[in-house]
């Protein structure tokens, strides 16, 4: 497994994107951060007025601070040039978390090492970019020798939060906690957090917490023994009475991760997913899926519901509710690519009763050559969803955005919209959305020395600035991915054209190897659908395994993977 810090149906029509008119919103991004020294791990939340406010670890001085900025419908920034600083007390402050203080405002939790050990700090900073809690935080756990792994956070829908984290204050072992903070900044529960029970040795183990519309929460993690549990607390900080302590979501011990991602379930419940190789011991991934009530009851089959179990590893799964009692699943997955070192991004939506929607084919977000590393994942609210990845097909990290549907259908363009193709690696993108558009945040190396942070605004139809005022540039030719996919007779893909042109198809086996070459001759301006054989030069049918086709049409050229299975 590869260590990570925190961590379609298929023909879509090219779309003519529309003008961009922010007028600050450039080419590649605009700069929230640009200091000496490393900005990373930034994280986003809306701020209720169609722009962002962005927080962030940086290392302008000699340890790492805690910065945020504001960030507005038309790109300008609202606070401090370069940040607003939330905590700059001594030593480092790192991996800082975001939610909505529902006033305009945001609340950020953050590990903080002032005293030595590894403790949680929080601040809340209001519309104006004013810290209101004590100067560099209020304390949330500061027990000694924590070694605390990320913490998560949401709304305790009063204006204040909910902070969830591991630690092993008690030797080796991490348990999960949780604490509430008010609107005032002062802490409600337990000192240093009310424990909910043990949790994984392994330093990537992560707890999720999600709203229980209550004002209380449920929170999931994975276990010392590989299981998965779930614990509910109320806005008081106690256990609900009928919920059994904690609840186990699965108990196979198979889990293959430690990312165990939460949302709700519209009816005072959640929905849990997490990795798990029960079908394969310890050599691949799979990812699975629970439901669990407001009484810490699971609703669906005992020890989870398969959402993906195809072939080599599907890891890392992000989750957001589709509105409608379910979730979009996504994950990143080697499917494609018998050596497993080449990730892609595929989506599924399970319903309310633990039904996958979109059969035969899990949604294929992503399949371009090279890695593509999801990070932000969010609700589009029309019962789809947004996402943003890192993605690695020219050779270096640039950041993408798709839009997905409720049945599994790319919305924008098939490749995927550019939202920076900067210079160098552009990591970890995040975005915010509210429904016309969203605001998507990396960390960002161009200028070559260190990582700084940027944003960048995508429409709801998949526009991005390309300069001010300008329009968004879009591929003159668009290539679905091939459907179906895996196949084993034919396989089609729909191509549009943008004038007459001539249009030859290359197929490739893993080795690179060319063992089919198509030549369709000049194709007229418009949609033609290509098909394939799945045979070579001399009418022989290709063996299964993972082949490239390469699309020549006048002087561009489109690659696409597919899978061939008898």
């Amino acid at each position: 497994m590869r260590s990570r810090l925190l961590s379609l149906c298929v023909f879509s029509a090219l779309l003519v994107l529309p003008s961009i008119t922010n007028a600050q919103w450039v080419t590649d991004g605009t700069a929230l951060c640009t200091q000496t020294g490393d900005q990373k791990f930034q994280r986003v939340v809306s701020d209720g007025t169609g722009g962002a406010i962005v927080a962030w670890e940086d290392l302008r001085g000699s340890d790492a601070d805690i910065y945020v900025q504001r960030i507005d419908a038309t790109g300008s920034t609202k606070w401090t040039t370069d940040g607003v600083a939330i905590c700059t007390a001594i030593h480092s402050q790192f991996y800082p978390m975001i939610v909505s203080d529902g006033a305009g405002g945001a609340i950020v939790a953050w590990i903080d090492a002032r005293s030595g050990d590894n403790h949680i700090y929080a601040q809340r900073v209001d519309g104006s970019g004013v810290a209101q809690w004590t100067t560099d935080g209020e304390v949330i756990a500061a027990t000694n020798t924590l070694l605390i792994l990320p913490v998560d956070i949401v709304s305790d829908t009063a204006n204040g939060a909910i902070i969830t984290w591991l630690d092993h204050r008690n030797g080796n072992q991490y348990v999960a906690y949780v604490q509430r903070i008010d609107k005032s900044g002062v802490v409600q529960w337990t000192a240093d957090g009310v424990e909910l029970g043990n949790a994984g040795n392994d330093s990537y183990a992560n707890a999720h917490i999600v709203e229980d519309g209550s004002g209380g929460a449920i929170i999931s993690w994975p276990d010392d023994s590989g299981r998965i549990q779930a614990q509910g607390v109320t806005s008081s900080g106690n256990f609900p009475s009928q919920w059994p302590f904690p609840t186990t979501i699965c108990s196979t011990t198979s889990v293959g991760g430690y990312w165990v991602p939460i949302v709700t379930d519209g009816a005072g419940g959640a929905i849990i997913a997490w990795e798990d190789n029960r079908n394969y011991g310890t050599s691949h991934d799979d990812i699975y899926a629970q439901r669990v009530d407001g009484n810490g009851y699971t609703q669906w089959t005992t020890n989870g519901v398969p959402v993906t179990t195809w072939d080599r590893n599907q890891e890392y799964p992000g989750m957001v509710s589709d509105g409608a009692g379910g979730a979009l699943i996504a994950w990143e997955d080697t499917r494609f690519d018998p050596t497993e070192q080449d990730w892609d991004i595929f989506m599924q939506r399970i319903n309310g009763s633990g039904v996958v929607q979109w059969a035969g084919n899990d949604a294929p977000v992503s399949t371009e050559i090279h890695d593509q590393g999801f990070a932000g994942f969010v609700p589009d609210g029309s019962g789809g969803a947004v996402i943003t990845w890192s993605d690695n097909r020219d050779g270096v990290n640039d950041i993408y955005a798709q839009r997905v549907d409720s049945a599994g259908q790319l919305m924008w363009e098939p490749v995927g919209v550019a939202v920076c193709k900067a210079s160098n690696d552009q990591e970890s993108p995040y975005l915010e959305w509210d429904g016309s558009g969203g605001i998507v945040t990396w960390y960002d190396k161009r200028n070559d020395t260190d990582y700084d942070v940027y944003a960048q605004w995508v429409s709801a139809t998949g526009g991005v600035a390309a300069g001010v005022h300008d329009t968004p540039s879009a591929r003159e030719v668009a290539l679905s991915p091939n459907f179906p996919n895996p196949f084993s007779g034919e396989t089609t893909v729909n191509l549009t054209l943008p004038r007459e042109e001539p249009v030859t198809v290359d197929v490739f086996d893993v080795a690179g190897r060319r063992v089919r070459e198509i030549n369709e001759g000049r194709l007229h301006a418009g949609a033609t659908t290509l098909a394939f054989d799945g045979r070579d030069n001399h009418a022989h049918a290709l063996p299964s395994g993972v082949y490239f086709y390469r699309v020549h049409a006048g002087s561009e050229t489109v690659t696409r993977k597919m899978l061939i299975e008898h």
